[in-house]
């Protein structure tokens, strides 16, 4: 089957495409795979509602309608029925659930990858009534220009969920944290590795004691990075004696401690999480049933009179910092969510308003806040304020008094100062290079435009517009 290319933009041949023009075509071609992708998306999502919506209620056969239409396609495929199964359910998913987002990718915006991560990160949306605006606020930062690496989707996508339903991260987190485990699984030519599931903090800190231990060889010893470190985490774990394996003998100068002697000022690692201060406050427990069922009815009886908090009033507390061995910094909230304005009610049209899906919980007082571990990504309130309580941990406001804060030291005018360097800092979140993930606080700042060391003021001063975050 022939592809006419040229309706996607694409040229049938590259012969008289010169150099300069290729990279166009990487560009057009990587839109025309997002254009197939929605296609294939939206045909499957199709299949769901055709074949499998109208009795999922009531098919309770082992080989329900969902598996015999996955079975169809996955033989047509050949691919495995379990991976159709699920690409049904996503499919389903992103077109009844997050359309606006299937848009962004239809027109290009982004690709498949990014929308099996969207996928997998909203899973706690669908169905509920704040889903439209998690869609409305999602495809609204997509189509923000920058670049989207996986990583910075996660966060993206943690915020905003985050926000609207605190309850159901909540015991998603829960549910986390007690499925944490170890288990090994065998690898090729006699290897095996080694998983452990943890907390995210715990990690940093069991990082930083391995590669303590593994960087206290010479400069001779011949293993690479990663096998140092496979060779520290195995002593750690059994007790046996790590050393340096050069060839210098006496002449070696490294001091290699016992791996129970790792100390902590040896593995020092200082966790940086970004917050709004009012996260730091417990959040006003769920109402029960019968409380909310009464708070809902005085709600719609007092509807013309009753006030909403917004997400602005919410976000005015003052920003905080938190820093410690083996706990974090908090900071504020990179980017606090907009409040959500009601469409003001037509005259014209006699048909009642369709039911708004309301978020008031999100910025009530029961809103638990959401913060940002460098290095990891977004987290919930609750995992914030458990990060307040572990042994070390500092909280200091960034800018307590509120005032404009010096960009640059005043005797140099080319490096920032303290408060410039950690705002930069905050702001960035990780690396500004394309693709890069590397986070803020382990990479470097640099000018955006080259600093005039001869007249400062012709170009590159350094401000928060001229700084940005590099690896």
């Amino acid at each position: 089957m022939s592809v006419d290319l040229s309706a996607l933009g694409l040229p049938e041949s590259l012969d008289e495409v010169d150099a300069a023009g290729l990279g166009e075509v990487v560009v057009r071609a990587r839109r025309a795979g997002a254009l197939m992708e929605w296609h294939r998306l939206r045909a499957m999502a199709e299949v769901f509602e055709r074949l499998v919506a109208p009795y999922v209620g009531e098919d309770r056969r082992v080989y329900d309608a969902h598996t015999r239409a996955a079975n169809e396609i996955a033989m047509m495929l050949g691919r495995s029925q379990a991976g159709v199964e699920t690409e049904l359910m996503d499919a389903a998913h992103l077109f009844a659930g997050l359309p606006q987002v299937a848009h962004c990718l239809h027109d290009g915006v982004i690709t498949g990858g990014h929308i099996r991560t969207i996928i997998a990160r909203t899973a706690l949306v669908g169905g509920q009534d704040y889903a439209p605006l998690v869609d409305t606020e999602l495809a609204e930062a997509l189509r923000r220009q920058g670049s989207w690496s996986l990583q910075r989707l996660r966060d993206v996508c943690d915020r905003i969920v985050f926000r609207h339903d605190p309850a159901a991260v909540r015991e998603r987190r829960k549910a986390s944290e007690e499925g944490r485990r170890v288990w090994a699984e065998n690898a090729t030519d006699g290897m095996a590795v080694l998983h452990a599931s943890m907390t995210a903090e715990n990690v940093r800190v069991a990082a930083a004691r391995v590669d303590a231990l593994a960087n206290s060889v010479c400069e001779s010893d011949p293993r690479r990075d990663g096998a140092r470190r496979s060779d520290a985490v195995f002593a750690l774990l059994s007790g046996e004696l790590f050393e340096c394996q050069c060839d210098r003998g006496d002449d070696c100068d490294a001091t290699v401690p016992a791996p129970a002697m790792v100390q902590a000022a040896e593995a020092q690692v200082i966790i940086h999480v970004i917050t709004e201060a009012a996260t730091l406050d417990e959040p006003e427990p769920e109402p029960d049933a019968a409380e909310a069922a009464a708070v809902e009815a005085d709600s719609e009886a007092a509807a013309s009179a009753a006030t909403v908090p917004t997400a602005t009033e919410v976000d005015d507390a003052e920003p905080t910092l938190v820093e410690g061995s083996d706990a974090g910094s908090v900071l504020e909230d990179p980017e606090p969510a907009e409040p959500v304005a009601a469409e003001p009610d037509s005259a014209e049209d006699p048909r009642p308003a369709p039911k708004k899906p309301t978020t008031r919980h999100v910025y009530s007082p029961r809103h638990s806040g959401v913060g940002f571990m460098d290095g990891y990504g977004v987290i919930s309130g609750d995992y914030v304020r458990e990060l307040t309580q572990r042994a070390g941990a500092v909280i200091r406001p960034v800018n307590p008094n509120g005032k404009p804060l010096r960009p640059h030291l005043p005797s140099d005018p080319y490096r920032p100062s303290t408060a410039m360097n950690l705002f930069i800092r905050i702001r960035d979140g990780y690396c500004t290079v394309p693709g890069c993930d590397k986070p803020a606080f382990a990479g470097d700042l640099d000018h955006v435009h080259e600093y005039d060391h001869d007249n400062p003021a012709a170009g590159g001063q350094t401000r928060a517009c001229q700084m940005v975050c590099v690896r």
